[in-house]
């Protein structure tokens, strides 16, 4: 009798969704059973939040992450090769080899998660399953404790084990001293992808000779001063193809970012995300700050740029500043790279509705209720513009 085999791309997707959906399930599974106690829950002090569990009249605690039980996708990926294939690609993708405090765990941010910040995947036999942190391509720390010199090299020997990293992310309060940064060139060495604050970064830069040979994306974040200071060579980073930069405090002027000269000599993509608190919405100067950004990257040939302003009261007194605005935008030559762009403004405050429909004739309107939100979209060879409104309104 002949036997139907699957083909190896549809087995494999039929295996992914097997591990996601397992995954899901045992998350509720644990929460009902009541495995928040013993290993299957984690909790310090100074995570900010508090969380009641199921249990009534259980005292609350301080959460972490929820400890979420591999038990039953071991059961599935253990039978077989190929299932046991598509459980290492379940991890790779979905977890980070999470370094917190003296802890490690796999973590798992869940974004839609309503009461955790975060899930880690754990099993009864720890010790065991503790092998497959190796399997992980994705590192992150929080206020890593190394206290000791013996501690700073099992930290160090143990990154540098790791089968396939190939991304770390040292954007939060990561804990690594500029001491200890040298010490994990061997790591850095085989980074494609970094995700840093930019003072972590001036360290490396300034204070040791650390290369990064293979690193292709960098995503800085981290005040505007500091962002402003740094300055890569193609000596020591030849592979850098894209540039991520994320300003992370709302207390700053758009202006203010000027970029040093040539920062990133290699770069081809170039991604801005910024936030301002302003005076005043978007006018033609903005226009020319942008100019002057992509003239400090030679060797550009893509940009995507994001801009928001959060003002208190958009301004009444020239109707016909969106058309000049937009006017500005067609006749602006930024440049030899393709630019995408993004100009968003959130205003609390904008007055009579009557107002809106001729004012803003050139943009596309979505009235929901006491916000309205007007977008204007234009397309020319060599560059796009979006142009968002979400304004408050008086009835």
């Amino acid at each position: 009798m002949a036997v139907a085999t699957l083909k190896p791309h549809l087995a494999a997707q039929i295996y992914d969704n097997i591990f996601d959906r397992i995954y899901q399930a045992s998350e509720f599974r644990d929460i009902f059973n009541g495995r928040f106690e013993g290993n299957y829950y984690n909790n310090t002090s100074d995570s900010g939040s508090s969380y009641h569990d199921f249990v009534i009249d259980d005292p609350p605690r301080i959460f972490t992450y929820e400890r979420v039980s591999a038990q039953y996708l071991l059961k599935v990926a253990l039978p077989n090769k190929f299932a046991f294939r598509r459980f290492l690609y379940f991890l790779k993708t979905n977890f980070t080899l999470r370094f917190r405090k003296k802890q490690i765990y796999l973590h798992h941010s869940d974004p839609s998660a309503t009461y955790f910040k975060g899930q880690a995947l754990g099993a009864k036999r720890e010790h065991y399953f503790k092998k497959f942190y190796n399997y992980a391509t994705k590192v992150s720390f929080y206020k890593v404790e190394l206290g000791t010199e013996a501690a700073v090299s099992s930290f160090v020997r143990r990154l540098e084990n790791l089968f396939d990293l190939r991304h770390i992310d040292m954007t939060g309060e990561h804990g690594i001293s500029a001491e200890i940064l040298p010490k994990m060139a061997k790591v850095f060495a085989k980074l494609p992808c970094f995700d840093v604050d930019a003072r972590t970064f001036i360290a490396i830069l300034e204070e040791s000779t650390v290369s990064f040979p293979h690193l292709e994306y960098l995503k800085l974040v981290g005040n505007i001063k500091r962002i402003n200071k740094i300055v890569t060579t193609s000596e020591r980073f030849p592979l850098l193809r894209a540039v991520e930069i994320v300003p992370e405090d709302m207390m700053h002027e758009t202006n203010k970012l000027i970029f040093a000269e040539n920062p990133f000599p290699t770069i081809k993509n170039f991604t801005l995300s910024i936030d301002d608190n302003a005076d005043d919405a978007f006018t033609e100067a903005d226009f020319e700050l942008i100019k002057n950004w992509l003239k400090k990257f030679p060797s550009l040939t893509e940009a995507k740029i994001v801009i928001k302003k959060w003002i208190f009261e958009y301004p009444h007194d020239d109707p016909k500043r969106e058309e000049r605005l937009h006017a500005a935008f067609q006749s602006t030559d930024f440049g030899g790279a393709y630019l995408d762009l993004t100009f968003h403004v959130e205003c609390d405050s904008y007055g009579p509705h009557e107002e809106l429909e001729e004012r803003f004739a050139c943009f596309e309107y979505d009235d929901r209720f006491k916000y309205s939100t007007f977008i204007h979209n234009d397309s020319m060879p060599g560059k796009k513009f979006e142009h968002i409104l979400n304004l408050k309104l008086d009835w």
